[in-house]
């Protein structure tokens, strides 16, 4: 995964209209985390969580950092707004009822391009991976790349289990 940095815009010579922004990307630091989000698995799952995504903002109010955390694998997460997450009272309730749970990422999770990748991890963190992913094209493009014969029958199956309409 990359990180965006938006530069300020800067006036044009007429001073009318600010130039569009540049965006320049740099590969995500090593040892972010993965956050499995599963609301459906909680029978009275928080008013705030049902059926959707979750968000924390953190910061001034004219200008808050959000972290937005949606339903299946979420990776890579920042490890400094998870851990503020963290602190809240309804994500500790969520994760005491096993609603989420993070994964550590191990180095070269992430490849050069961003793309998340199951090949350096263990195969009980990718299985985890693999049954929270909701995604068929991610899961196909690890199915591509995975040489493991027990991870490869997993993808076979979630991926055939979300196109017959299971979570």
């Amino acid at each position: 995964m990359t990180t965006s940095t938006p530069t300020k815009p800067t006036p044009t010579a007429k001073g009318d209209q600010p130039e569009a922004q540049e965006i320049t990307t740099q590969p995500a630091p090593a040892g972010q985390l993965a956050v499995i989000f599963t609301p459906e698995l909680g029978e009275a799952c928080l008013q705030s969580c049902r059926g959707g995504s979750l968000s924390w903002a953190f910061g001034p109010l004219s200008n808050p950092t959000t972290l937005r955390i949606n339903p299946g694998l979420n990776a890579p997460v920042s490890r400094e707004l998870w851990e503020k997450a963290k602190e809240q009272a309804d994500t500790q309730v969520l994760m005491g009822r096993n609603l989420i749970q993070e994964i550590e990422l191990a180095d070269g999770a992430t490849t050069p391009d961003g793309q998340l990748s199951i090949a350096a991890v263990s195969i009980p963190v990718a299985i985890r991976m693999i049954m929270s992913c909701r995604d068929t094209e991610q899961l196909e493009r690890w199915l591509v790349k995975e040489d493991r014969q027990q991870l490869r029958k997993e993808l076979g199956e979630r991926i055939q289990g979300i196109k017959e309409g299971k979570p």
